[in-house]
């Protein structure tokens, strides 16, 4: 643990999904209950900021924009139908610890789907940025493979093309600063990372979309992967990483786990 590292939990609004689309298997039609309906799945978007004793101000991805379901594409939002309010914008949310866009020193990006990289524009020449080299190489393949932004995936071009000031890219697990350490957790996408935060309140870890709630990292599977045999080595190595440092887990998308944080500009 290292006195005076400190995070909290920023929301950034809910995606409304089909619950499968999370879960596989979640909602199910079976003989013997033929009248199953699916259930939509109410997914917290989430950032986390950070405060380093020495680094100074960071933040764990960038979530998604409050105007996000205006400027997605069709191909997205005919999934995804995302809430968000002008609250939750990250200018207001920021002033609630009493800091602007520019005291953002650096930003770390779990990977680069669309939900974790909303704000990039407002922060891209201000702050020096960590990302997977893997992630960047496959999502600007995907990006760059066909003018048809149905064939994207999750990922939007302009927010994967957008230059910033700098970027570090992380090829393994890298300690990037006393008490923040990032791992390789593939799966989700090619090059997910997740955190470890030797915070003054004790460890915790972010899993990203590598793990994105409490019922995956306990058995279930995901609704869609890259990568199955990479997802379960993530897992175990999140619980390795859990039993070493006896941490708490972090999750991006967990409602549950998301209605109990206190949020900003409460700080753990």
């Amino acid at each position: 643990m290292m006195k005076g590292l400190k995070a909290g939990v920023i929301p950034c609004g809910v995606g409304i999904v089909d619950s499968n689309f999370m879960i596989s298997f979640h909602t199910v039609l079976t003989w013997d209950h033929p009248d199953v309906r699916p259930k939509w799945f109410r997914s917290p978007h989430t950032m986390f900021v950070i405060q380093h004793p020495t680094a100074g101000w960071i933040l764990w991805d960038l979530g998604s924009r409050v105007d996000s379901g205006d400027t997605w594409p069709k191909h997205i939002t005919k999934f995804d139908k995302y809430e968000g309010s002008e609250e939750l914008r990250i200018e207001n949310q920021l002033a609630s610890l009493g800091l602007k866009p520019e005291d953002i020193k650096y930003v770390i990006l779990s990977h680069l789907h669309m939900d974790h990289t909303g704000y990039i524009d407002l922060f891209k020449d201000t702050a020096e940025f960590f990302v997977s080299r893997t992630e960047m190489m496959n999502a600007c393949a995907t990006v760059m493979n066909s003018t048809d932004v149905s064939t994207h995936g999750w990922y939007i071009r302009e927010e994967v093309l957008c230059p910033v000031k700098k970027y570090h890219y992380i090829d393994r697990d890298t300690e990037i600063f006393p008490g923040i350490t990032l791992i390789t957790l593939p799966g989700h996408t090619p090059g997910s990372l997740g955190c470890i935060l030797e915070l003054e309140s004790g460890t915790r870890i972010l899993t990203g979309d590598a793990i994105t709630c409490d019922e995956i990292f306990h058995g279930a599977l995901p609704g869609f992967l890259n990568d199955s045999v990479a997802f379960h080595e993530s897992i175990r190595k999140v619980k390795d990483y859990q039993k070493k440092y006896d941490a708490e887990i972090w999750f991006s998308h967990d409602p549950d786990q998301f209605e109990k944080w206190e949020k900003v500009p409460h700080l753990y």
